[in-house]
């Protein structure tokens, strides 16, 4: 088989034992999109081009059913559905990393995901999970992911298709935002100047913490590489002295903000002290949130 620029490729069913630990990743890329390994016919190992790999799964897709998805108006999806859980969040690429569910013995596969503010796109990952953590090719839009807890339970479902999944799940830093405004409330509703001062100086403690803690920099004999954690954190692979800077600063500037806002909260508090009307349904959406946040 040719692609329209004429690389030539063919398609295997399995890894090859013999190919390098990136060949294989790549592999299991090709294996959880395509179901089968596409190899690049001069060289014997498997094609890790974007854009070539968007065109040959059009072409593959077309060989199986006929039709490329473009050209299927109405026609039923065979989606395929995979299980996926939290690996970890690589703060440094802004990204979720996520396990694929695997059987026992075959290679394990991950996937990544955008983390913080934005559209959330999900991608197939080279050198996952505790290398560089590469975009490879975005996961097709048949794909279903199943969105599990640790112990491979349900919780929802996602994928790249807008119009089976409108809108992806908020990222931690989203759902602890939200959290946060009705916590802040919940505190100050309903235990008032005791309790919100405990936030306050909580709050304030951890702008102390994060002015006296020094970004800790060691080598990873294993990669080669320098890793920066900050207050028990990962913050990324090789910074230069202003990347960790900015680290330290980003995380300053926020807890500044958190304090900023629950002391005008306070003072807003201070200004009426009546009793708050519709107490009940506030307290009803709070604990809404909880139990959104539990999950």
């Amino acid at each position: 088989m040719k692609t329209s620029y004429g690389l030539e490729f063919d398609t295997v069913t399995e890894i090859n034992p013999e190919w390098s630990d990136y060949d294989k990743t790549i592999a299991g890329c090709h294996l959880a999109n395509a179901r089968v390994v596409i190899v690049d016919t001069e060289y014997g190992q498997p094609i890790d081009n974007e854009h070539d790999l968007e065109e040959i799964y059009r072409i593959l897709e077309k060989k199986k059913t006929g039709h490329t998805k473009n050209e299927r108006h109405g026609r039923k999806r065979d989606n395929k559905e995979i299980r996926v859980r939290l690996h970890h969040i690589d703060r440094g690429n802004c990204t979720e990393v996520w396990e694929v569910q695997t059987e026992k013995g075959k290679p394990r596969r991950y996937l990544g995901r955008d983390d913080g503010y934005g559209p959330k796109e999900w991608y197939t990952l080279c050198d996952a999970p505790y290398g560089y953590c590469e975009r490879d090719c975005h996961v097709r839009e048949d794909l279903t992911l199943i969105v599990c807890d640790k112990d491979w339970n349900e919780v929802l479902r996602d994928g790249t298709d807008r119009e089976r999944f409108p809108e992806s799940f908020p990222s931690l830093d989203e759902a602890c935002n939200e959290a946060w405004s009705w916590y802040t409330r919940f505190f100050g509703y309903e235990y008032h100047d005791r309790h919100i001062s405990d936030v306050l100086r909580t709050l304030g403690r951890r702008c102390d913490d994060i002015i006296r803690t020094a970004v800790e920099t060691r080598t990873d004999h294993y990669y080669g590489r320098t890793v920066s954690c900050f207050m028990d954190e990962f913050i990324g692979y090789d910074l230069s002295h202003e990347q960790v800077r900015d680290a330290k600063e980003c995380r300053l500037r926020k807890a500044r903000e958190d304090y900023d806002e629950a002391n005008a909260y306070y003072y807003k508090l201070k200004e009426n002290e009546e009793s708050i009307r519709g107490i009940e349904l506030m307290l009803h959406c709070i604990r809404q949130q909880i139990r959104k946040m539990k999950r």
